[in-house]
């Protein structure tokens, strides 16, 4: 066999902390950065046979001048070392994730509220779905008209495509149509819906989902052009005789804690224009 180049020499054998990266033939080398040392014993072993096999003389007196006691003591003790540290890690972390908890985890970001409308809005696509099939089939031989599949599993072109025209089906359980704010939040809520089983997509965001896009925006239009809103729950107006009344029945006072809970609420509500509950709590001094 060829003598090693002298450079090559120079490099793996002039300093003896390069037999540790010269001779790491383990399967499972530890990394240099990680703060073990790798075990030397072996690496040491490995390179008295290549010396053995080329027979360099560069070598041989690098090996004279090693002391292989103090080497073997010092990987003894680095080996209590790593083992002393990899018990440490061993402890510091838990057993590793499984994927059934790590997606309850993820549903538990939105509220209840927003689960609640996800399971709604993904059951009535499901009735919408099941009545548009049966009505295809009583209408004829249809069979590659039909909707397969469900949210989860549609390709993007048949989420597009069916989307669309669940959009400009969909109808209250009295048959009158849905509001455009309505139809606005059905779609956040599918989206909210496949959010919660693993698919992260922004249904009114993805440039694969045009038709539905156009079809929502162009149908919300119609609606509001042809008066079809939502009724919003107006704000009930107290008039003076009304608040004289509380005033002479004692319902509000400052005479007792429980009239002063009535009272203050509603005087500073009156006086600063707050009605929801929110806007009491986000009033500060100075504000």
């Amino acid at each position: 066999m060829d003598s090693i180049d002298q450079e090559e020499q120079k490099c793996l054998y002039g300093d003896p902390e390069k037999v540790i990266q010269y001779m790491d033939y383990q399967e499972n080398p530890v990394p240099d950065n990680s703060g073990y040392i790798p075990e030397l014993v072996p690496g040491i072993l490995q390179l008295l046979e290549v010396n053995e096999i080329i027979k360099d003389p560069n070598t041989d007196e690098w090996l004279s001048n090693l002391d292989i006691e103090k080497i073997i003591k010092q990987a003894a003790e680095s080996t209590k070392d790593v083992q002393k540290q990899m018990d440490k890690d061993m402890n510091r972390f838990p057993e590793p994730t499984k994927k059934e908890m790590l997606q309850e985890f993820l549903t538990r970001t939105f509220s209840a509220t927003t689960w609640c409308k996800a399971q709604w809005a993904s059951l009535i696509f499901d009735q919408w779905k099941c009545i548009h099939n049966f009505k295809l089939k009583c209408d004829g031989d249809n069979a590659d008209k039909y909707i397969q599949g469900t949210l989860l599993t549609m390709y993007i072109d048949e989420l597009s495509e069916y989307l669309s025209m669940f959009l400009l089906e969909i109808r209250k359980q009295s048959g009158e149509e849905y509001p455009h704010e309505i139809l606005y939040q059905i779609v956040l809520s599918i989206q909210h819906f496949m959010c919660m089983n693993g698919h992260d997509i922004k249904l009114l965001e993805y440039p694969g989902l045009v038709k539905m896009h156009n079809t929502l925006d162009n149908h919300m239009k119609e609606l509001s052009r042809l008066g079809v809103v939502h009724d919003r729950q107006q704000v009930k107006l107290i008039i003076i005789d009304q608040e004289n009344y509380m005033w002479s029945t004692g319902l509000l006072g400052d005479n007792t804690p429980e009239k002063l809970v009535n009272t203050l609420p509603y005087l500073i509500g009156v006086h600063f224009t707050l009605r929801a509950v929110e806007e009491h709590k986000a009033l500060k001094v100075g504000a």
